[in-house]
């Protein structure tokens, strides 16, 4: 097939404005294999394509983008475009899920898919990375094993993950859906799963990659049937994140008295949005907190507890920080303590 010149925008890079350093793409890495991709009613054929980059300087970028599109014997697919969401310092990546909107274009026949990644800086350039393409191939496919007592049918059910961080396990009646770094749902995205009819389990894992490991921020559980279409992922409420999705929650830190000895202050956090705290097991102050801003790049959440001696402000990532006024006004850490019982 002798294909149309032009059927992909060309890469334009304007000069970058004046005391704006140049935007640059670099270290692009395909997950989980570069070379082959799959799209259909797919089984164990890797149909998640995901692009990784480093894209600098991290001052100078305002957002960036996978264009991509398909290609066989029956023509070019319009271009697509999948978000890319910063990893760490520097790092980007996105998704490309071939297994449903690829047949609208590829029908049942083979081809490739081609795209780049197209980042855009402050004052409003763009810089695009070299044309990048995987082989992309039609499977006939499967579905997961029907459950005992299933019907052998099928569906798909779409993992939508509407939390403010990404989903880095999803493990289906046992099978883990993404086994590698970076894999996973990004925030506002989902991931399509062809399914056997009957009930499924399913567990994931929010939080981030970290050099090759997960660090899990919370966990979903729970079961699904293909007639339930989706499955939503949302943030938990900041109650139930201080609570441990329980009845109270104890976090404690120290402190040296002016009596010179060492003192154990804690709260108590409730699910009804209140807290007590204790300063070596005396109450000492009570009131309500409530969430002020939720910060997915950080992976914090800022806090404030009005009480009746004095409104602070903390910030929870995994332990609780909070700035002690009454006592040394430096920032105290409390981390929980699940072997104490609340009153």
């Amino acid at each position: 097939m002798t294909r149309a010149a032009g059927r992909r925008p060309l890469p334009s890079t304007p000069p970058p404005a004046p005391g704006g350093a140049a935007v640059t793409i670099d270290n692009v890495q395909l997950y989980p294999d570069p070379n082959q991709f799959y799209y259909g009613p797919c089984a164990s054929e890797p149909t998640l394509l995901t692009v990784q980059a480093a894209i600098e300087p991290l001052d100078q970028i305002a957002s960036a983008q996978i264009l991509y599109t398909y290609v066989n014997a029956l023509g070019a697919s319009p271009t697509y475009s999948a978000d890319m969401f910063q990893l760490g310092i520097g790092e980007y990546a996105g998704d490309i899920d071939t297994a449903v909107n690829a047949a609208n274009t590829m029908g049942t026949e083979n081809g490739q898919m081609e795209f780049y990644i197209r980042a855009a800086d402050v004052n409003g350039g763009t810089t695009d990375s070299p044309l990048m393409s995987v082989g992309l191939d039609y499977c006939a496919g499967g579905v997961l094993a029907p459950p005992p007592g299933g019907n052998g049918g099928q569906g798909v059910v779409s993992f939508v993950n509407n939390s403010s961080h990404p989903i880095v396990s999803l493990v289906v009646d046992g099978a883990e859906m993404f086994p590698a770094e970076p894999q996973g749902i990004l925030p506002d995205d989902a991931y399509d799963l062809n399914v056997s009819d009957g009930s499924h389990s399913f567990t994931a894992l929010n939080g981030w990659w970290e050099f090759g490991s997960r660090r899990a921020m919370y966990t979903f559980s729970g079961s699904f049937t293909p007639q339930d279409g989706n499955v939503t992922f949302s943030d938990p409420t900041l109650q139930e994140l201080l609570t441990n999705w329980g009845n109270y929650r104890y976090f404690q830190s120290s402190y040296m008295g002016n009596d010179g000895n060492f003192h154990f202050v804690g709260f108590c956090f409730y699910p009804d949005g209140t807290f007590r705290e204790f300063d070596n097991g005396v109450e000492v102050d009570s009131g309500a907190y409530a969430e002020i801003n939720r910060d997915s790049g950080a992976f914090t959440i800022e806090v404030r507890l009005t009480g009746q001696a004095v409104s602070v402000d903390g910030l929870y990532y995994e332990t609780f920080a909070l700035l002690d006024v009454p006592r040394s006004n430096v920032v105290d850490e409390y981390a929980p303590d699940d072997t104490a019982v609340c009153p």
